[in-house]
């Protein structure tokens, strides 16, 4: 179950958190376990020793153990502070993510989510036309809405509509610097 659940969250960056992905992610987990057991089960009629049980276990564990290493962490950390990718403006983002609080929830692009995914609720924006960031942004009623105009995504509104519609929902700037912004939610008084 590990497994499955650890699975899922590799996945879901690349291809989200629909119940598709849930159910390829079960299908491949059980269609594994069905193999092994109908292997072992294959293996243990025909071959009744249990030195070659002993190496099979054996090399599973050590080929575990090279998995495990060859891992490390995930390409988010590596991507993160790799020197060829830093830049100025990439600094200055990372930077400024750390400030935003641990209990705010956020809505911004799967880019950014890999540095504050330790806050409250972490929201990706759509990819597609229909439902905008705008009509996202007023349902998910998040404190800040965070992007960057690098990662904007194609077919969706203009970045410059887009932001007049947040700020007329009541969202104000904290900050914006080359096509980098923080929106924060206006608190009603």
């Amino acid at each position: 179950m590990a497994c499955e659940l650890i699975g899922a969250k590799l996945v879901a960056p690349y291809f989200g958190g629909s119940l598709y992905v849930w159910a390829s992610v079960l299908a491949v987990t059980l269609g594994g376990l069905a193999a092994g057991y109908f292997l072992g089960g294959s293996f243990s009629k025909k071959y009744d020793n249990r030195k070659l049980l002993f190496y099979v276990l054996l090399l599973a564990g050590i080929f575990l153990f090279v998995a495990l290493l060859r891992s490390g962490p995930s390409e988010y950390y590596y991507f993160s502070e790799i020197v060829s990718h830093r830049s100025p403006h990439r600094d200055f983002i990372r930077e400024e993510l750390k400030k935003i609080p641990q209990e705010a929830s956020v809505f911004t692009h799967n880019n950014l989510i890999a540095q504050i995914a330790n806050r409250r609720e972490v929201h990706q924006f759509n990819y597609s036309p229909h439902p905008n960031k705008v009509e996202m942004a007023r349902e998910l009623k998040t404190d800040y809405v965070i992007f960057e105009r690098e990662f904007w995504e194609l077919g969706t509104e203009p970045l410059e509509e887009a932001l007049k519609d947040l700020k007329g929902l009541g969202y104000r700037s904290e900050l914006e610097r080359d096509g980098f912004y923080i929106l924060e939610e206006r608190i009603a008084e």
